[in-house]
């Protein structure tokens, strides 16, 4: 069993055989459980979008833990009266100067329940104890690796001179889970094969085993929601099944092909359920599969699969003699090992394809993968920057694909985005706010953190980036109307302030940070941006859905531009200011709050570029003052942060506090030493980023999955960069990948980008163009354009001055690619 060289891998199990790691189910929601905690730090993620798995590689035993993406306990709840009455009293109040008043007013009665919210529930557990085989048998050149070129996850030793493989993969087009065991001596393997279902949490469980086929179904307690799944057994030996338990023996390999689902159906109108018994959803996708060869399993897999991971290639480094565990404990700053780099890189690629297919839910809090009974915050959707945050890669790292399940999803969280507008600010369009969940909660959530009215502007900018970066139009009706029904609820929303004429947002906090205000800057600065968008949109040709009309609300949006407070100002200290009015609350220099929403007009905004020397030196010394430290996706928004801080940190007025942080000079290694913290400090064993908690210890780390997100992305927008109105390459190199190539990032306007480069220089790049347009390249003066051809032809180009940078500018043809000489 060959081995990748972009192969995370281990010489151990997850853990000893026997321990509690092959326990079943958590019953408990603490992060140090046994079997929890070796599932979220040692344990290996495969997946389809649909469903996911977690492998343990053991050798007496073998432990899947199972998914499936819709399997989600609760059911709708909304406020259906209507409260905007108490909103109005509460910008009075705020308007007033009662602010204790105000905020009192609108908690207690505009937010939203968390009764029947409901949670991310884990399908079940499969054990395969293996005969002959127990915890204390010696084995020899035990390997077991994730292979991220082919998304294949293996497991191989050697025992008594016969060697064990198994092999596993999650077919897309197939929509099941793949398992090989087998041998090198011909009927040498034996194992029992059991699975469970989760505890607790079903009712009406029944199990029958026909033709080779295991089938398993039941209801959720809670809301009645029906699960099945489905287990098929090829093998060259025996079959035998007793009292739940599959028995193989004598045999050379077994393949297991196993497929779940549930009669969920993320549609309001239809009360969440499709009406279809999932015993025969499975039934069909088995019956598929079923009739074809492991082999035809399995390059249908690969063939799907290289579709979208090679698009983009990352190369740094060539020697992976390390185990990844291993790799991550010898990582520091003047180790070398940027093998983990490329890694992480390409893992955090191969959980956005893993997580999140077209027909799938989108990417939750975990992606796909959770085994607690109740996973921390639900594994729910957080649209305050978490759900945002995970699809930041899909743009930029050429997986916009892997989109079109977040499109899905915004478009069916519009129907109830509706109500929360109307009946909690009587509003026009659509609204939602921190905590979304399966089904349509879109309400304020309970707590100062869950009131994020500013989320849908948001939101709805992660859809736009599926057109900007493609310039593809084939979604680009149903992103408008996304956006259009955002503008209708902000444009009734916002209000002006009767103090200074300006329009404000409010009340609302800085997630999740300070006191309720007027004007907090995140939103005026998401307000703007999807606002300008909006205005863009409607100038391009295409054709609106039905009942969308182009341009709509458009004086309103022209109007409010015009006399909206201040989205970006520089505070007291050389700071971004983070909300309108100081008011005695600002936090002090050196606050290290885990969110930076002030800087979103940094990213994903582009308010605050080189364009605008002295707000980014604001920037610089807001993200100074923020320092470095802080939980895993933090570290990944300050990282993308710093990427963009054009310049040096040099230039920051910091003060004593401010100046304990280490000095790096160049924005790229200091996104570099932030990102290399996370690594060393935020990532379990298999890779996965946490959340701390507790009194941060690794055990008490909660996996989120979009501090990988997050990372990706930033290692992208140290590559490349297009968010300022032209392709920026290189603009945030580190000092650390001196020598290196990528190919197939995509630049905004529909620019696929490879790039070689040799101690910190390009020596060349690419640019392949979706669409006949001009591209605009910023003339780096450290190492400058001399020449663009295509097809062996100089291209001529004009070289432009803005606002004190210069630009090449030239014309592009669809399809054509354009080479650059330095």
């Amino acid at each position: 069993m060959k081995m990748n060289l972009n192969s995370v891998w281990y010489d151990a199990p997850a853990a000893a055989d026997g321990s509690a790691a092959f326990s079943s189910l958590t019953q408990t929601n603490a992060q140090n459980d046994a079997s929890h905690l070796i599932w979220k730090t040692k344990a290996l993620p495969i997946g389809n979008g649909y469903m996911g798995a977690m492998l343990f590689g053991g050798i007496s035993e073998e432990r899947i833990q199972l998914n499936e993406k819709t399997l989600w306990d609760g059911k709708p709840n909304h406020i259906t009266e209507d409260k905007s009455e108490y909103f109005r009293q509460s910008r009075a109040f705020m308007f007033a100067g009662d602010t204790e008043q105000a905020y009192k007013v609108l908690t207690e009665n505009c937010e939203g329940s968390p009764d029947h919210y409901g949670t991310y529930t884990p399908f079940g557990n499969i054990s395969i104890k293996i005969d002959g085989i127990t915890p204390n048998t010696q084995t020899k050149n035990y390997r077991r690796f994730l292979d991220l070129q082919d998304a294949l996850c293996c497991t191989e030793y050697e025992i008594d001179g016969v060697t064990y493989e198994r092999e596993a993969f999650a077919s897309y087009p197939d929509r099941v889970i793949v398992i090989r065991l087998s041998s090198s001596n011909p009927g040498k393997t034996g194992f029992s094969f059991h699975f469970t279902n989760q505890p607790n949490k079903s009712e009406n469980i029944q199990t029958d085993f026909e033709d080779h086929i295991l089938n398993i179904c039941g209801n959720l307690s809670g809301n009645a929601l029906r699960w099945a799944g489905a287990f098929s057994f090829h093998t060259d030996g025996t079959i035998v099944y007793e009292n739940g338990t599959v028995k193989v023996s004598n045999a050379g390999y077994t393949d297991i092909i196993c497929t779940m689902a549930t009669d969920y159906l993320f549609d309001e109108t239809k009360g969440y359920r499709s009406g279809i018994d999932p015993a025969e959803i499975v039934s069909a996708i088995m019956q598929q599969a079923d009739n074809k060869s492991y082999e035809m399993l399995k390059n249908t897999h690969l063939t799907d699969y290289h579709a979208l991971f090679n698009k983009t290639v990352l190369n740094l480094s060539k020697d992976n003699s390390l185990p990844t565990d291993k790799l991550r404990a010898a990582y520091g700053e003047n180790t070398g090992h940027i093998m983990l780099d490329q890694l992480f890189f390409n893992y955090g690629r191969y959980l956005m394809i893993a997580s999140s297919r077209p027909g799938s839910l989108p990417a939750n809090l975990q992606g796909v993968w959770a085994d607690q009974q109740h996973p921390c915050w639900e594994s729910d959707y957080h649209i305050n920057i978490n759900l945002q945050m995970n699809y930041y890669p899909a743009a930029n790292c050429n997986l916009v694909e892997c989109m079109s399940p977040l499109l899905d999803w915004v478009e069916n969280t519009m129907i109830p985005g509706h109500r929360t507008a109307r009946n909690v600010y009587g509003c026009d369009g659509w609204v939602s706010h921190t905590c979304n969940n399966a089904y349509g909660f879109t309400d304020p959530g309970w707590g100062d953190w869950g009131i994020a009215p500013e989320s849908a502007a948001w939101i709805c900018l992660n859809l736009w980036d599926m057109y900007d970066y493609t310039r593809d139009t084939t979604h680009l009706p149903r992103i408008y109307h996304c956006m259009q029904e955002a503008v209708k609820f902000y444009t009734d929303y916002m209000i002006l302030d009767p103090a200074s004429g300006e329009y404000v947002s409010g009340p609302s906090y800085s997630p999740e940070n300070g006191p309720m205000t007027m004007g907090v800057k995140i939103t005026q600065q998401l307000v703007k941006e999807l606002y300008q968008t909006y205005i863009t949109a409607s100038h391009l040709d295409f054709t609106p859905i039905s009942g969308c009309i182009k341009g709509e609300k458009m004086s309103e949006v022209t109007e409010q531009l015009s006399h909206l407070a201040a989205p970006v100002e520089i505070g007291d200290w050389g700071n971004v200011k983070e909300w309108k009015e100081y008011q005695g609350f600002e936090l002090e220099e050196g606050s290290e709050h885990r969110h930076i929403s002030h800087l979103i007009g940094m990213h994903p905004c582009s308010q605050i570029t080189r364009r605008c020397p002295e707000l980014l030196k604001a920037a610089r010394t807001t993200l100074n003052s923020r320092g470095d430290d802080s939980t895993g996706w933090s570290r990944a928004l300050k990282t993308l942060l710093w990427a963009r801080a054009i310049g040096s940190d040099d230039d920051a007025n910091l003060t004593e506090r401010g100046k304990k942080y280490v000095r790096h000079g160049s924005n790229g290694d200091r996104a570099y030493h932030i990102y290399q913290g996370q690594v060393k400090e935020m990532l379990f064993d298999n890779l996965f980023d946490f959340h701390q908690d507790g009194e941060h210890l690794v055990e008490d780390g909660i996996f989120q999955i979009d501090g990988n997100f997050g990372s990706t992305a930033a290692i992208g927008e140290m590559l490349l960069q297009s968010h300022d109105g032209y392709l920026d390459i290189l603009p945030s190199l580190p000092s650390a990948w001196a020598d290196g190539n990528v190919k197939g990032l995509l630049g905004k306007g529909g620019f696929d980008v490879s790039i070689e480069w040799a101690q910190k220089m390009p020596k060349n790049a690419a640019i392949t163009t979706n669409t006949t347009s001009e591209c605009r390249v910023y003339q780096n003066p450290n190492f400058p354009i001399l020449s663009i051809e295509c097809e062996g032809i100089k291209i001529a180009f004009n070289a432009i001055t803005e606002d004190g940078l210069t630009l090449l500018c030239f014309p592009t043809e669809k399809g054509k690619t354009y080479q650059f000489t330095y």
